[in-house]
């Protein structure tokens, strides 16, 4: 009986160990490294960001993600490289979700949030000019 009991906590030791979020996501980015160099194509992000959002339950709209990956590469400045260090820090930080989770809110907001003076709710911070 001790036997299966120790079999059992060191199966849920190793499953803890590997679904940690940061971990998962982090390795969908990194199999989109197919020469192993340590630097995605923007390409390769969004394909990495795409199975991250999904597999996460982020969102299901790929086309969305697709948007949103193309703008937050150009924000970034990344000029078509993106190392993987860089998404790891992304990753740790939550800047992805939030920024995802910002932008998909001004989307929702439409033609509205680019007029002058229009105040709309963020989620980081209470009431913000835009």
């Amino acid at each position: 009986m001790s036997k299966l009991i120790l079999a059992f906590a060191l199966m849920n030791l190793l499953i803890l160990s590997y679904s940690q979020t940061d971990n998962v996501t982090f390795r969908l980015f990194e199999k989109e490294d197919k020469d192993l160099d340590g630097i995605l194509t923007t390409f390769q992000f969004i394909k990495g960001l795409t199975s991250a959002f999904v597999n996460l339950g982020i969102d299901n709209d790929i086309q969305l993600i697709n948007d949103f990956g193309w703008e937050f590469a150009g924000h970034k400045k990344t000029k078509g490289s993106i190392s993987l260090l860089l998404i790891k820090e992304w990753i740790k930080t939550e800047e992805l979700i939030s920024s995802f989770n910002e932008w998909r809110h001004i989307i929702e907001e439409g033609e509205n949030h680019h007029i002058a003076g229009h105040r709309h709710i963020s989620r980081k911070n209470a009431l913000k000019n835009h």
